[in-house]
């Protein structure tokens, strides 16, 4: 008795359409995800190098080593600072504030200040700084 040998067919398994769905789904989930910023205060500080001054109003906070605030040239304390600088920005929103502090001065109260111009509206901030010198480069 002789047996027959069949030949095997090969099974194959067409993944195309497979990736097809795979990359729609890609897609998908690329389109309908948000991103998460991290938390922080963005500022657009000025090149040091090659900036020049432009004519604009401006507001000053400085703040001391010994973390006193002066706004306008007269001391303030730190819970009336949001106040005082709305009824600055009354007479033109579009003014700059820059905060002149010391860099001995803690760093809480610098964000602290920066965060309350924020929410008072201000977009324009300035951090001032020194130019270094030649040799500290």
């Amino acid at each position: 008795m002789r047996f027959r040998h069949r030949k095997k067919r090969r099974v194959t398994i067409d993944i195309s359409a497979m990736i097809d769905v795979v990359f729609l789904l890609l897609l998908f989930f690329l389109v309908t995800s948000t991103f998460l910023e991290a938390p922080g205060i963005n500022l657009d500080l000025p090149d040091a190098t090659s900036s020049t001054a432009a004519e604009t109003e401006e507001l000053t906070v400085v703040i001391t080593e010994e973390n006193q605030i002066f706004f306008g040239g007269k001391a303030i304390r730190k819970q009336d600072f949001p106040q005082q600088l709305i009824e600055a920005m009354k007479s033109n929103p579009r003014r700059v504030l820059i905060v002149q502090a010391d860099e001995k001065t803690d760093h809480g109260i610098v964000v602290h200040i920066i965060d309350q111009a924020r929410l008072a509206g201000m977009k324009n901030l300035v951090i001032a700084t020194e130019p270094a010198e030649e040799g500290a480069r």
